[in-house]
Parts: C-alpha cells; structure tokens; sequence
C-alpha cells in the first residue's frame, strides 16, 4: 500500500480510490491514508468511536439518525451531513457524488 500512497500524494494524478470497511480503524487503514480521504460516508447509527474514526472531531454532537436508510456524509474537509439512501439508484448517486465533487473543489 506504501507504493500506491506515494504515487496518490505526489499531486493531481488523477487517482480515484474507493475503501469500503466495517472497522476504519489503524490496524485495518493506516490514518494517513484515512486522514486524506476526500469523501467519508458512514451507514446507520454508528458508535461513537466508529465515527470519530470516520469524521474524526467533526463526529462530535451528530444526531442520532431516525429510521432505516440513513447514514452521514463528509466531503472535502466540510461538515458531516445525515443523507437518506434508500432505494438510491447507482446512476443517481453518481450524479450526487459528482454534484458534491464539483462543489468541493
């Protein structure tokens, strides 16, 4: 993974990369790699150490999410927002993600 990092550091290369894990802990993800995700996305009710490994500091005072399908969002650094995802089609959330994306940059 160290060759992979070093190429994904060195600027724009254009690199897309999705993780998808049950425990985003450092035993699992090195926290450099976690720290420089662009977009963080946690499903459900996660502990509150779950989401501080996710959101890190910005986990604090989030609100306990209310019904199935529901989970939180970060993109770019920004604040963590609660989105609902059922019956989210891929070509929808492709274009979501793109719109948030476009707006991060």
């Amino acid at each position: 993974m160290g060759e992979v990092a070093g190429y994904c550091f060195e600027g724009a290369s254009f690199v897309f990369l999705i993780l998808i894990t049950q425990r985003p802990d450092s035993e699992f993800l090195p926290t450099v790699v976690r720290d420089n995700l662009m977009c963080k996305v946690a499903l459900g009710n996660g502990s509150d150490t779950a989401l501080k490994m996710c959101f890190d500091e910005k986990a604090k005072g989030l609100e306990t999410l209310k019904g199935p399908g529901m989970g939180y969002c970060m993109v770019g650094g920004e604040e963590v927002r609660p989105f609902k995802f059922p019956f989210y089609s891929l070509k929808r959330f492709k274009e979501d993600l793109a719109g948030m994306l476009g707006r991060a940059g």
